[in-house]
């Protein structure tokens, strides 16, 4: 009786909806991992280049932070903790300061965007292992995205979200085609960056292109 079930899931129209959101997002997320990587880079630089000399010299540091809660109890990383708030947009919101190892923020550029990021990336060690949800969290929440309208941002989020929180994984082609918008607005705020946007664009063919996709007749 399984194989009747499975083929009636994969012929019900709201469920492929589902699925081409999903793929769209992992489009979203290959795109995205590459200029994030690049861009956190050059934000550590900075804020690096801001620290206080006689903060570069440190002996063995031993703060550790828990959950949303991180109080230094060294100099280094009382600086680190006040230019990572500067550049944070919910500061007076939750900062999931878990995430991280304060310890390894003067060296490793991916501890510093973990504070970034939502909470339950402890073990993340770079971009390429944060789904596109996270990847946008961290654009929301960093000043150093220079995005002229991050609200193209948000609605991509709660897209995200309504797609995961989907109790029966269907969504119907109306909701589907509001996706594609929000995603297409979304890209248009990156077309500054280089192989970012692309002439032959895959989500407009996992929209509309459902013969290849799945095989439709």
């Amino acid at each position: 009786m399984a194989l009747p079930s499975l083929l009636l899931r994969l012929n019900c129209k709201e469920y492929k909806n589902w699925m081409k959101a999903g793929l769209c997002l992992q489009i979203l997320q290959s795109r995205l991992q590459g200029y994030i990587d690049s861009e956190m880079q050059r934000f550590h630089r900075q804020i690096s280049a801001g620290i206080s000399p006689t903060a570069r010299h440190r002996s063995r540091c031993q703060c550790r932070s828990q959950g949303k809660q991180f109080q230094p109890s060294c100099p280094v990383c009382m600086e680190w903790k006040d230019h990572i708030l500067h550049h944070h947009n919910n500061r007076s919101a939750e900062i999931h300061w878990g995430n991280c190892n304060p310890s390894l923020w003067p060296t490793d550029y991916w501890e510093v965007a973990k504070v970034f990021l939502p909470r339950g990336h402890t073990k993340s060690k770079r971009p390429h292992e944060c789904d596109a949800a996270a990847l946008l969290n961290l654009i929301n929440s960093c000043d150093h995205f220079q995005v002229s309208n991050i609200s193209k941002v948000r609605e991509v989020i709660k897209c995200r979200n309504d797609l995961m929180h989907s109790s029966d994984m269907k969504v119907s082609s109306s909701w589907l085609n509001n996706f594609g918008q929000k995603m297409q607005d979304l890209i248009s705020e990156f077309r500054h960056v280089p192989n970012f946007v692309n002439e032959a664009d895959p989500i407009q063919e996992v929209l509309f292109n459902t013969v290849s996709l799945l095989g439709e007749e």
